[in-house]
């Protein structure tokens, strides 16, 4: 489902790579559908925008805007262009593509464009999944030389936790995973104030957020390796942790 208006210039952008994207996809054979949300400030807009930019993608009539508001409301947007993406019993598989999309290759090699299992919590992928899914975000701002070793830990219980939720049919994450690696401000900043973490120093931490139901599990001491982190999501999934309420 794509959300975008004619005079959006972010818009016009990513369109024609979402629109070759189409035509390269269906070509071979692959079924993929777009449905246009139009925000367009008129029915001549709408229809000229769709006319030139997306003549075979379905679209909810301008008029119906009582339809676009609801689907706008559901899928959360605050902004344009927002590309969610759905599977064929239409589960959200991805709420906001865009950016994995935007930078796929020619051949669309990352069709479907699921959400990377790790990501940087001041990255477009990010997006706003951390208030929505509760994320186990490890911070390593200062920990140059352990980077990839707690990268790789965080994928392996990513891909592990992964493959628990579609063992159990569970088609959209219910956990997330995140890093933080940039020293000061931004969103790093903002979790490090939040979980009252202090300064970032040479000894990585990990919080796992869930800001959905207005708490989260902070662990500045101890040792942060794969045995940790996974510990401590498998004891937030079974409901043997109790959250601390922010403040």
């Amino acid at each position: 489902i794509y959300f975008s208006a004619h005079w959006c210039g972010p818009c016009r952008q990513f369109t024609p790579k979402l629109k070759a994207a189409y035509e390269s996809l269906r070509a071979r054979g692959i079924d993929f559908e777009v449905i246009f949300v139009s925000s367009d400030r008129s029915e001549e807009e709408f229809t000229n925008y769709q006319s030139d930019q997306m003549p075979d993608w379905l679209a909810v009539p301008f008029s119906d805007a009582e339809r676009r508001a609801a689907l706008a409301e559901h899928f959360k947007v605050t902004g344009i262009p927002r590309f969610a993406m759905l599977d064929g019993d239409l589960n959200v598989v991805n709420p906001d593509a865009r950016a994995i999309a935007a930078r796929d290759d020619e051949t669309f090699s990352a069709f479907p464009w699921l959400p990377p299992l790790v990501v940087d919590v001041d990255s477009e992928e990010m997006d706003a999944g951390i208030n929505d899914t509760p994320t186990l975000v490890v911070l390593m701002e200062e920990c140059g030389e352990k980077w990839d070793f707690l990268n790789e830990a965080l994928h392996k219980v990513a891909r592990r936790r992964r493959e628990k939720e579609k063992d159990a049919g569970l088609l959209r994450r219910r956990t997330l995973f995140a890093t933080v690696t940039e020293t000061g401000g931004g969103v790093g900043g903002q979790l490090r104030r939040l979980a009252k973490l202090g300064r970032a120093s040479k000894t990585p931490q990990m919080v796992l957020l869930d800001l959905a139901n207005g708490g989260y599990v902070a662990r500045a001491s101890g040792e942060v390796d794969e045995n940790a982190m996974e510990r401590l999501v498998d004891d937030f999934v079974a409901g043997k942790i109790e959250l601390t309420e922010v403040k």
